[in-house]
């Protein structure tokens, strides 16, 4: 076996070094969403456009006033003021101050609520914020989202949630848990 000069070795490094550069992505493009009213700003991957549910079709109105953030390609031909309840988007509603308690109270290691989950409320620090990543939403099929509850300097919440899965024959992971970890990164709530 003929033994490997310095010069082939470095050569070697550095064309695996070239390749793996190669392969590097450049970083995706972003758009900030930013709402007075809602007292919230944030940045979100320009692959996605801002929309909101259809109020017709939130019975219970928990949703209506939630942000919508759905990837342009599986938009279609939909009306991104008017979007379906349970669509594959990342959905971002400001708590009240009436709802808060309810969701810190899911957010609690002990709650009731998952005594019987094999996997328990975790505290995360994400950028600056304190976020409680949940199991999932509490409620039928709930284990196949990805929720987050985020501390607001008022007392308040913020919940963040996606389908882990796309509806497809193939129930490809959506990823969605790293999309809503950066947009919590870069949020701010502007007084």
């Amino acid at each position: 076996m003929k033994q490997l000069t310095t010069s082939a070795i470095l050569l070697m490094f550095g064309q695996l070094a070239f390749a793996a550069n190669a392969e590097e992505k450049e970083p995706e493009q972003v758009k900030q969403y930013e709402s007075a009213e809602k007292k919230i700003r944030f940045e979100y991957p320009a692959r996605f456009t801002v929309g909101r549910y259809d109020a017709t079709a939130d019975r219970t109105g928990f949703f209506t006033p939630g942000i919508v953030l759905i990837e342009k390609s599986r938009l279609g031909d939909a009306d991104p003021q008017a979007l379906k309840i349970g669509i594959e988007a990342i959905t971002i509603i400001p708590l009240s101050m009436k709802d808060s308690p309810f969701w810190r109270s899911l957010g609690a290691v002990d709650a009731g609520f998952w005594k019987e989950s094999k996997v328990k409320p975790q505290k995360v620090t994400i950028g600056l914020h304190e976020a409680t990543r949940l199991p999932g939403f509490p409620g039928p099929y709930g284990d196949n989202a990805y929720v987050y509850l985020v501390e607001r300097p008022d007392e308040t919440m913020v919940l963040c949630m996606a389908l882990k899965q796309f509806v497809d024959d193939a129930r490809t992971p959506t990823g969605y848990d790293k999309t809503i970890e950066g947009i919590i990164k870069t949020t701010t709530f502007p007084k």
